[in-house]
């Protein structure tokens, strides 16, 4: 894909230039305390590193329990940039990280792109594996429809990248599962095929462990389970 030519001459609001925000920092934590207390589950949807900070900070200056906030999963979506400052934030927190690797935010052309704007920090764009490493909990979901639906491309971007690649097919397949259930905090009834979970379940027409991990995109389900009924058959 082509990108745009960068442009210089385009002058940056000095009111905003790094984006800006729908709350004051100060409205929104007191909002992300209040809806913790009433029950909610939060997510926030995070592009760039002084969103995701600013998303970090809110989770933190929740007045509860530590340990009660990060048993509710907390989630930042995208995650587009982290400064490294904030990477053992999210274990730390007990916030999710749920990623998209889309066909364009994986390709390394839009990261030569985007080191235009921002510099080296775009190649370090999806910081999935980094954060994997430092303990946090991380998840990768679609972004449907803005990328496509399918987890197969989204498992085999997720081992082919360019940077901050996961390491095995079995990493990337939990991921999209199990990883997936805990972001929804559903991790007690499905995500993995368990005695007790729901019979959520696909029948694919290859070993994605023994596959051509260049394959996995163009696998096809021939059968599709949930909670024990057959809802698909190719």
């Amino acid at each position: 894909m082509e990108y745009p030519q960068v442009r210089y001459d385009v002058p940056v609001d000095a009111n905003y230039p790094s984006g800006f925000n729908y709350f004051q920092p100060d409205q929104l934590q007191t909002y992300v305390s209040e809806l913790h207390k009433m029950g909610y589950k939060l997510e926030f949807h995070a592009i760039g590193d002084a969103a995701t900070r600013t998303a970090l900070d809110a989770i933190e200056a929740i007045d509860a329990d530590p340990a009660e906030i990060a048993a509710r999963h907390h989630r930042i979506t995208h995650t587009y940039l982290v400064d490294p400052d904030d990477i053992a934030r999210f274990a730390e927190l007990g916030v999710v990280a749920d990623f998209q690797v889309g066909p364009e935010s994986s390709a390394t052309d839009y990261h030569q792109y985007l080191s235009e704007f921002i510099g080296d920090r775009a190649f370090d764009l999806i910081p999935l594996k980094t954060l994997l490493d430092a303990g946090a909990h991380v998840s990768l979901s679609s972004d449907w429809d803005a990328d496509p639906l399918s987890p197969f491309g989204i498992i085999e971007r997720a081992l082919t990248r360019d940077s901050n690649a996961v390491d095995t097919v079995e990493q990337a397949i939990r991921l999209v599962t199990l990883d997936a259930a805990y972001a929804l905090s559903q991790e007690t009834t499905t995500g993995s095929i368990t005695v007790g979970k729901l019979a959520d379940y696909v029948i694919i027409d290859r070993n994605l462990l023994t596959a051509d991990v260049a394959d996995i995109e163009a696998t096809n389900v021939v059968l599709t389970v949930v909670g024990g009924k057959v809802t698909y058959r190719s």
